[in-house]
């Protein structure tokens, strides 16, 4: 059973159930796909092993802010969505259909959290 990231997770015929401990919401999958620890190891190998801004490492920073999204963990899910956002935007555009994704899911999460204020505006149309 793995504890790390607030979130306990409970083996499952070699799937796991995530429940963060917090909201009690569940999340299942594969380990290394719904593990924030593993995620987050495998983020810091990727930036020492391409450097700056690469888009595998953008998303693999959307992919981690999805993750602690469906944990409801928003101030994490809001720090690797803004990095995301920015490797996105420096590398692809501000018109990218992933700048899209980006800024619709942080609108989302600052939603959640009451924020509407710090929402970004709304990326450029894809063109």
């Amino acid at each position: 059973t793995c504890y790390v990231g607030g979130a306990a997770e409970v083996p499952l015929q070699g799937h796991v159930l995530l429940q963060h401990q917090v909201s009690g919401s569940f999340v299942e999958g594969v380990h290394g796909e719904v593990c924030t620890f593993d995620l987050e190891r495998k983020l810091e190998k990727a930036r020492g092993r391409l450097g700056g801004d690469d888009l595998t490492i953008g998303q693999a920073c959307f992919k981690l802010g999805n993750l602690y999204w469906e944990q409801d963990r928003f101030y994490e899910a809001e720090e690797r969505y803004l990095e995301a956002l920015r490797i996105f935007g420096a590398v692809e555009g501000g018109g990218s259909p992933n700048v899209a994704g980006v800024t619709t899911n942080l609108g989302i999460v600052y939603y959640r959290q009451v924020r509407l204020g710090d929402a970004p505006p709304p990326p450029q149309r894809a063109g």
